[in-house]
């Protein structure tokens, strides 16, 4: 446990800010997400039906799953007006071995 030395402070508003050095601003944060991961920890074990299922069998469900958004109707994403197209564009002569790249909207 770390000892806090916050110093308080008000704005030119008159608002009450508090300041504390930054080892301990650190230590608050690693704190909160220790927290954090506690009360997600404690939620999973209320949710959990017992049901386990091998990490293969999660594989190949999520695998399946990505192929059935790949075959949605790409005419949805021909139709977008905002389109853009990554080209590369090479720079300068004296900078030859290096490219840029840039974003131009789709020529139709």
């Amino acid at each position: 446990m770390i000892t806090l030395n916050p110093q308080y402070i008000k704005d030119t508003a008159g608002k009450n800010l508090v300041i504390i050095p930054q080892k301990e601003f650190e230590y608050l944060m690693e704190e909160l997400e220790e927290l954090e991961d506690v009360k997600l920890f404690d939620q999973a074990e209320k949710e959990d039906t017992g049901e386990r299922i091998l990490f293969s069998d999660y594989l190949k469900k999520r695998k399946k799953k990505n192929k059935r958004k790949l075959k949605r109707s790409p005419k949805k994403e021909r139709k977008r007006k905002d389109s853009f197209v990554l080209t590369q564009k090479k720079l300068k002569p004296s900078h030859s071995h290096q490219t840029a790249t840039q974003f131009q909207p789709n020529q139709k």
